[in-house]
C-alpha cells in the first residue's frame, strides 16, 4: 500500500517498506525488511542527465502505482515521468516493484538520459545474462547468495524491448552499488521514449533461481501500463 504525504513516499508491502522522497530521487528508495530479520538496501536511485527537469510537478497515487511527473522549465532541456507499480510475492521473492521512465523535450532535439541504480550495501552484482549477445533473453543482475549478509537479495530485469537503449554501469571500487543508463540516445521535439525495469527483492539465504526466471517471464507476458 502506497501512503502520500507531501514529498514523503511510503510503500507497505509484505514484510517489506520502501521510503522515498520525491523531491530527491537520486537518493533512491530506503528499503527495509521488517520480518524475519531486518535488512536494508537502497533501490530506485533515479537521475536524469544534464538538462534534466529538477523538481516534481504532480505526484499522485493510482490503485497500486505511484506516478511522479518532473515537467520541463525554460532551462531545462527535458521533462520525464516515474511510474511505480507495486506486484505481488513470487515465492520467496516477496517484495516486486515494476519501474516506467519515460523522457519528452520541448526542444528541436535533445539527448536525455537518466540513470537507475541501486546498491545492496555489501553484496556484489553478478550479470546472469549478457545483453550483448543477440540470443539472450532479458538479463538479470543477482546479488550473491550470503547468508550471514545484512542487506536483502537484489534482482533486476530490463524488458526485452528496452534492452538496446539501455547500458551497464559498474564500479570496481564499489561492487555492491550497479546502475543502468537508459535512452542516450538523440530525441526530437514531441517524442515520447520510455523503459520499463523490475526489481524484486529477497531475505532467504540462498533464492530460488527458478522463482526468478518465473518472475522474468511474468515480467516479459505482463500488461503495459494505462499511462502507455
Amino acid at each position: 500500500m502506497w501512503k502520500i504525504d507531501s514529498e514523503n513516499v511510503q510503500l507497505t508491502l509484505n514484510d517489506w517498506e520502501a521510503n522515498y522522497r520525491i523531491t530527491q530521487p537520486g537518493k533512491g528508495m530506503i528499503l527495509r525488511s521488517v520480518s524475519p530479520r531486518k535488512q536494508q538496501a537502497t533501490i530506485c536511485m533515479i537521475s536524469p542527465g544534464v538538462g534534466g527537469a529538477a523538481k516534481p510537478t504532480e505526484s499522485y497515487i493510482r490503485n497500486n502505482d505511484l506516478i511522479v511527473d518532473y515537467a520541463q522549465q525554460t532551462t531545462e532541456q527535458f521533462s520525464y515521468e516515474t511510474y511505480f507499480r507495486s506486484l505481488p510475492s513470487i515465492g520467496q521473492w516477496t517484495f516486486g516493484l515494476e519501474i516506467w521512465l519515460s523522457v519528452q523535450t520541448n526542444l528541436l532535439d535533445s539527448t536525455p538520459t537518466i540513470d537507475f541504480s541501486c546498491d545492496t550495501s555489501e553484496q556484489a552484482w553478478t550479470i546472469q545474462h549478457d545483453w550483448n549477445q543477440p540470443s539472450c533473453q532479458t538479463p538479470w543482475f543477482l546479488t550473491t547468495a550470503n547468508s550471514t549478509s545484512q542487506s536483502p537479495h537484489l534482482a533486476v530485469m530490463v524488458h526485452p524491448l528496452d534492452v538496446e537503449q539501455t547500458k551497464i554501469i559498474r564500479s570496481d571500487s564499489n561492487p555492491s552499488w550497479i546502475a543502468l543508463k537508459l535512452f542516450s540516445e538523440f530525441m526530437e521535439k514531441g517524442v515520447i521514449r520510455r523503459g520499463r525495469l523490475r526489481i524484486y527483492a529477497s531475505t532467504a539465504a540462498t533464492p530460488d533461481k527458478d522463482e526468478l526466471r518465473k518472475a522474468h517471464d511474468d515480467f516479459v507476458n505482463s500488461e503495459l501500463p494505462l499511462t502507455t
